[in-house]
């Protein structure tokens, strides 16, 4: 039976584990370590247990080598190469999640869509949500798409076809900054935003980007997961009245996509991410 995808940007732990023996399902274990904690901070479980048949979305290698910037989008010839090595197919339903709950598997899925493959889902609470429901966990994961890929793996046929819309330049950005119809949301705390801490990052100064609004990832989640979607129509409805089109950034372009994830649920469709967010403007010269 070939497994049958869902136009929903999640899925929860139930579904998934009911149809986890479906050919086509392609399971990504997409966790990041948030920037300024150490690797040693994650629990021995966090680093341990997967999701059955997950491979490894490693964000760090799945990334443009080349850029001074963290997390930049790749290539469309390396990341199909990277998709093809790990096994993934042109038709296969994807589930990404991380071991935070929700935190960066969202950018996977808008890395995957921005790559013309609509077909993936963000798994509801990620790994927390799995391991509370009981559901069985295993040591290994099945592969790495970002690394050398197991023996086993028979290549995939994924092929990318890029939508310049998902992902936008910083020339892109500042083009749009004084354009009424567009919002600029920046998805770091109010602290960073305002400039009143220092950067996590050495090097990069504090402050914002002249015409973005603030609105903090966290605003949208609760207990790991999204909140409801009235919720979120009701928090977010303030930045996106009158607009046709919303940017998002972060400091390097991760949690900026959980915003778009929250967008999305309720509905509205112009979204993009300013890739280099603020690592890369934050060290332009004013």
């Amino acid at each position: 039976m070939i497994v049958v995808g869902t136009e929903e940007p999640t899925v929860s732990v139930q579904c998934l584990h009911s149809r986890l023996q479906e050919q086509g399902l392609v399971i990504f274990d997409a966790s990041l370590n948030p920037v300024g904690r150490s690797q040693d901070a994650r629990s021995d479980s966090a680093k341990k247990r997967y999701v059955p048949h997950a491979r490894i979305f490693d964000l760090e290698k799945v990334s443009d080598q080349e850029s001074e910037f963290p997390h930049m989008r790749p290539s469309k010839e390396e990341f199909q190469t990277q998709m093809r090595e790990c096994g993934v197919n042109e038709n296969d339903f994807i589930v990404v999640y991380d071991d935070a709950g929700v935190y960066s598997s969202p950018r996977v899925r808008f890395m995957f869509r921005a790559m013309g493959h609509h077909n993936i889902a963000v798994l509801e609470g990620g790994l927390p949500a799995w391991v509370k429901a009981g559901y069985e966990c295993v040591d290994e994961p099945a592969g790495m798409a970002g690394r050398a890929p197991l023996p086993s793996t028979p290549p995939g046929n994924f092929v990318a076809k890029p939508d310049p819309a998902f992902f936008l330049t910083l020339e892109q950005v500042d083009s749009f900054r004084e354009s009424n119809s567009v919002v600029l949301i920046d998805a770091r705390s109010s602290d960073r935003f305002q400039g009143r801490v220092r950067e996590p990052r050495p090097g990069l100064r504090s402050g914002h980007i002249p015409g973005a609004v603030n609105l903090p990832f966290t605003e949208v989640l609760k207990d790991g997961f999204l909140k409801k979607p009235d919720e979120l129509r009701a928090i977010l409805h303030p930045y996106l009245e009158g607009k046709n089109q919303v940017i998002l950034s972060c400091g390097s372009g991760v949690t900026a996509c959980i915003l778009a994830l929250a967008i999305e649920v309720v509905g509205f469709e112009k979204i993009s991410v300013y890739d280099g967010s603020w690592c890369e403007w934050g060290i332009r010269k004013l």
